[in-house]
């Protein structure tokens, strides 16, 4: 695993072209959350799961294609920092339902706790990322841009 940057390295915020975000099912999947509102300090899981079949396998990106967006004055902020140039360092290894596999299931699973260390993320074969601002109460979302030229959210609160 590749752990998070120290946040006094030269870092750039992640930027990565996620828009438009689907709130609901995308193609065969959908997002959910184990919490519409987190306290700063709790755990917060997401998962994607696989909810229809078309009769084909689907095959998405990795699990590290994901960000968290904090909803400012001037639209959805990405809370990471990362080291390297925003679009550097990206893999595309696919992840694949297995022939046994029939939905629904869980696809991919995150869980944080909603503090800065607990949402800096190590990476296996991505950028890491690293949280160094201040998380502020407000509205968050979790997007998952593995889903080909589509991106996938959940939107939720977070509280002191």
């Amino acid at each position: 695993m590749i752990s998070p940057p120290a946040c006094d390295e030269d870092l750039v915020r992640l930027n990565r072209p996620t828009e438009p975000v689907s709130y609901d099912p995308v193609d065969e999947f959908e997002l959910t959350a184990s919490a519409e509102t987190v306290a700063h300090g709790a755990d917060i899981t997401f998962a994607l799961r696989w909810v229809e079949s078309t009769g084909e396998a689907p095959e998405t990106g990795n699990e590290e294609l994901f960000t968290i967006d904090r909803r400012t004055d001037d639209g959805w902020q990405s809370i990471y920092s990362i080291r390297d140039p925003p679009d550097a360092g990206w893999t595309s290894l696919a992840h694949i339902a297995q022939s046994d596999e029939t939905p629904p299931l869980t696809w991919f699973e995150w869980s944080f706790t909603a503090t800065r260390d607990g949402l800096a993320h190590a990476t296996q074969f991505n950028v890491p990322y690293a949280v160094c601002e201040p998380l502020a109460t407000g509205t968050y979302r979790f997007v998952y841009w593995g889903l080909g030229e589509r991106a996938i959210g959940y939107r939720f609160e977070m509280t002191e």
